[in-house]
């Protein structure tokens, strides 16, 4: 079964996750809740930005998984996320070039590789297995996908935290996390009609903020005992990471009150449709490492003890929002006029042509199923 058409709604979520991983990044780069420097206000404020921020990286993963469960593997999807990785790498590089500042030159040549992007690194992993994973979720029952996220939640979110364990707990086993639950949101899940999905979200999201504030007031006490100190870093480092149990959490209230509604306003829906395409540029663009220093030279640390100082954070982090997507609008201008070139839509359409006779061939090899010792092809 295919997805006819775009849910809008979940375009919708895909643009305020995308402005919700900026504010994420604006906290981490800028350092300025760990350096001590805001006012209590200030303080308080930006630890719950901090705590529901975190979420973002899940519901994209989500989403991956609500529309990929019935997808087949398609590879010039692979190829056009690759080209505009190094695309907007290299352009990255440039700028960094002509401003002086330092270029990591292997992660501009190999950024998918060196892990330049580590969710777009987790997401082509993901995508180049979904295929084989698919096999295994479809022929599940819903019991046994329940059990499955169980165990999956529990092993990688839970455990994680409390035991500290760090081998093979890198991003793909997370990103499978997430992936199931979207799963099993479009196999079998069906919502009450009062679920209060937003309520439980605020609930966890005051939990977890509370527990924040506690490890964090402790990671800034002179501990004596060594042990103690490791643990309550590592925790500390857990509530920025999104396997922590809070943010799967959160992240699953928020895509549920999300998919099943509908934006009737015509203009909205022209405005989403416009900007989704552009929100993976976004990521490309702003989360650069040869040029994320950027947000040291936005005056926030300067507004650290000033009642403006959020809503600046909220202001820069929506400028560079909207500059992201212009970037990427000029580039998408571009794309269709080189097209319209004879000789480029040539080739364009030679290389077209190539891509699917080789994604043919792959989907010959991961849809033909056996029945009885004897292979067919499925049917289209």
């Amino acid at each position: 079964m295919q997805e006819k058409t775009r849910n809008i709604t979940i375009d919708m979520l895909r643009i305020m996750a995308m402005f919700m991983i900026i504010v994420f990044h604006c906290f981490n780069n800028t350092n300025i809740l760990e350096r001590g420097i805001m006012s209590d206000t200030n303080g308080i404020i930006a630890m719950f930005l901090r705590v529901i921020t975190n979420v973002a990286n899940g519901i994209f993963f989500i989403i991956s998984g609500y529309y990929l469960i019935h997808k087949k593997f398609k590879l010039k999807h692979i190829l056009n996320l690759w080209g505009k990785t190094i695309l907007f790498s290299t352009l990255a590089a440039i700028i960094a070039y002509f401003l002086h500042l330092p270029i990591k030159w292997e992660q501009v040549i190999f950024p998918i590789l060196t892990g330049e992007y580590w969710f777009i690194t987790a997401y082509i992993f993901l995508y180049l297995m979904y295929p084989f994973y698919n096999l295994l979720l479809n022929q599940l029952t819903k019991k046994q996908m329940q059990y499955l996220l169980g165990i999956l939640f529990i092993v990688v979110s839970i455990f994680n935290i409390v035991f500290q364990y760090n081998a093979f707990f890198g991003s793909l086993p997370v990103a499978l996390l997430y992936y199931t639950i979207g799963a099993y949101v479009k196999q079998y899940y069906k919502p009450k009609e009062k679920s209060y999905h937003i309520g439980k979200c605020i609930i966890i999201w005051i939990i977890a903020t509370i527990i924040y504030f506690f490890v964090f007031a402790l990671r800034v006490q002179n501990l004596e005992n060594n042990f103690v100190k490791i643990f309550v870093n590592h925790l500390y480092g857990d509530f920025f990471n999104f396997k922590n149990p809070f943010s799967v959490l959160m992240a699953f209230y928020i895509f549920i009150a999300f998919y099943q509604k509908t934006i009737k306003s015509a203009k909205v829906q022209k405005c989403i449709t416009w900007i989704t395409p552009s929100i993976l540029s976004v990521y490309l663009i702003h989360e650069n490492t040869n040029l994320n220093i950027y947000w040291l030279y936005m005056g926030i640390n300067d507004l650290a003890t000033s009642p403006w100082c959020i809503p600046y954070i909220l202001l820069v982090s929506l400028g560079v929002f909207i500059i992201c997507i212009i970037i990427d609008g000029i580039r998408r201008m571009a794309y269709r006029l080189l097209k319209k070139i004879p000789i480029v839509k040539k080739k364009v359409t030679e290389l077209n042509d190539i891509i699917e006779r080789y994604n043919q061939k792959i989907e010959n090899l991961l849809y033909t199923q056996k029945i009885k010792g004897e292979s067919y092809e499925e049917v289209n």
